[in-house]
């Protein structure tokens, strides 16, 4: 959204611009869970952003953590979700 702090791609898109007052406007849940919906199909249409870059950092972990992809260490992800995919992650008994 053009403007917004966390704009990194620099989006000025006129459509995708719209999603934000649409949403403070919006009176309740379902209305901003659609607006969300609405916004999050615009970004994967329009391909505001592609990442090329190889990442330079592994992770090694046991072959029974189920559920990691080296989240983590992902430039998407960051520290603030670390919760988020911990919460995915399982431990395959049969393969310990």
């Amino acid at each position: 959204m053009n403007g917004y702090g966390a704009d990194y791609g620099f989006v000025n898109d006129p459509t995708f611009n719209a999603f934000y007052p649409a949403a403070m406007a919006a009176t309740d849940v379902t209305q901003i869970q659609q607006i969300v919906a609405n916004a999050n199909l615009e970004v994967a249409q329009q391909h505001f952003a592609l990442s090329i870059v190889s990442p330079n950092l592994y992770a090694f972990v046991q072959p029974w953590l189920k559920g990691y992809n080296g989240q983590n260490a992902s430039s998407s992800g960051g520290a603030g979700y670390t919760g988020f995919y911990m919460a995915r992650y399982w431990v395959d008994q049969s393969a310990k």
